[in-house]
C-alpha cells in the first residue's frame, strides 16, 4: 500500500516521491512505502491515531502536515497492561512487546496455560525466552517467527506442553530438542532449519508439520519419527532434501497415518516410492502429491488404496487416462 502522498501519483519500485510537505517516500518492491524523516517526525507517526494508506496508488490520501497536529492513540497491549494470574494470553504481533514485558508476563502469570507471543519484537533474547521453562502448567505455546528461539530454548520448555508452534524460527536445527516434551500432541515447525536429530520426537505426537524445512535430510527425519505409532497427520511439503527412501520409513513407523502432504517434493516422490508406500497404509485417507512431476501411473495403484481424497494438481506427468480414472474414483467417495 502507498502511504498518502497528498495527490494522485504513479510510481515504480525504487522511485523517490515527494509530496507538498517535502517528505520523501521510497516505493519498495513489496509496494510498501518507507518514510524517510527525522526521529521526531517518526516518533509522531508511530503515535498517530491512524495510518493513511491505500491499496490503490492512484487513490489520493491526505498525509498529516505540520498544520494538522497528529492525535495520540492508545498503545497496543503490552506486558505491563496484562491482567495478572491469567490462564491465557495472546500478545502476538505486538512490536513493542520485548524482553522486559516478557519477563513481567512470566513473573505475574505463573499458572499460565496458553501463551501466544508469535511475531513480537525480533529483539527478544534467548536468555529471556529460556524463562518460559518456568511456566510449569503451560499447555499451548506459539512462538512462531521469533529469531531468539533456539535449540536451547526448546530444550528448556516445560514438559507440560501439548501444542507447540515454532514455525519460521530458523535458529532451531535439531529435531531432538523436542524429545523431553512427553505430553506434546501437536507440533508445527514450518520452515525451521532442521539438519540433525539427536533424539526421537515425543511418541504422543499426532499432528506434525515440517513443511518447507528444506535442510531436513533422510537421517534426521527417520531417526526423529521412530516410535511415532500414533501419528495421524504429517506435512512434508517443500522438504526438498528428502529422498524416496523416506516414504518407506514412514510406512514402517507411522502405520496409523491418516493424512500426508508431500506436495512440491520431486526429490522424494515417484511412482515406485508412492506405490510401495500406499500398499501397507490401511488408514491413510488423504494424500497431497500436487506439483510433483515424476508421477505417471498414479491411478493404477491409488484407486486400490484406502484413500478418500487425493490432490494431484499440476502433476504434469499424468496423461488424460490417468486423470479420468482418478477423477472418477475419488469423485464417488
Amino acid at each position: 500500500s502507498l502511504v498518502g502522498v497528498g495527490k494522485k501519483t504513479i510510481a515504480t519500485p525504487g522511485q523517490v516521491i515527494k509530496d507538498d510537505t517535502q517528505h520523501d517516500f521510497i516505493l519498495c518492491e513489496s509496494n510498501c512505502v518507507l518514510v524517510i524523516c527525522s526521529k521526531e517526525i517518526f516518533s509522531s507517526l508511530m503515535n498517530a491515531e491512524s495510518v493513511y494508506a491505500s491499496s490503490d496508488i492512484n487513490e489520493p490520501h491526505n498525509f498529516p502536515t505540520n498544520k494538522e497536529p497528529l492525535k495520540k492513540k492508545s498503545r497496543r497491549t503490552s506486558g505491563s497492561s496484562i491482567t495478572k494470574n491469567s490462564k491465557s494470553i495472546d500478545v502476538s504481533g505486538k512490536w513493542e512487546f520485548g524482553d522486559e514485558q516478557l519477563v513481567n508476563l512470566i513473573y505475574e502469570n505463573p499458572d499460565l496455560e496458553d501463551l501466544n507471543i508469535s511475531d513480537c519484537s525480533f529483539t527478544i533474547q534467548e536468555d529471556t525466552l529460556l524463562l518460559l521453562g518456568s511456566l510449569s502448567r503451560l499447555k499451548k505455546l506459539r512462538v512462531s517467527n521469533m529469531p531468539g528461539v533456539t535449540d536451547a530454548v526448546i530444550s528448556n520448555l516445560p514438559e507440560s506442553l501439548r501444542e507447540l508452534d515454532v514455525s519460521f524460527c530458523q535458529c532451531i536445527t535439531d529435531l531432538g530438542s523436542f524429545s523431553h516434551l512427553k505430553e506434546l500432541r501437536e507440533l508445527s515447525a514450518r520452515r525451521c532449519r532442521f539438519s540433525q536429530s539427536t533424539d526421537r520426537l515425543p511418541d504422543r505426537i499426532t499432528h506434525l508439520d515440517l513443511s518447507e524445512c528444506q535442510a531436513l535430510n533422510d537421517h534426521a527425519l527417520d531417526h526423529s519419527l521412530e516410535g511415532l505409532n500414533g501419528l495421524e497427520s504429517l506435512n512434508l511439503s517443500f522438504c526438498v532434501g528428502l529422498s524416496p527412501a523416506v516414504l518407506s520409513a514412514i510406512s514402517k513407523t507411522c502405520g496409523n497415518l491418516k493424512s500426508l502432504d508431500v506436495s512440491f517434493c520431486d526429490s522424494m516422490i515417484n511412482d515406485i516410492s508412492l506405490r510401495d508406500f500406499l500398499s501397507p497404509m490401511p488408514n491413510l485417507e488423504s494424500l497431497n502429491v500436487s506439483h510433483n512431476q515424476n508421477i505417471h501411473s498414479l491411478a493404477d495403484y491409488a484407486i486400490h488404496s484406502s484413500l478418500k481424497t487425493i490432490n494431484f494438481a499440476f502433476c504434469q506427468g499424468l496423461d488424460d487416462r490417468q486423470v479420468r480414472l482418478l477423477s472418477l474414483k475419488f469423485s464417488q467417495k
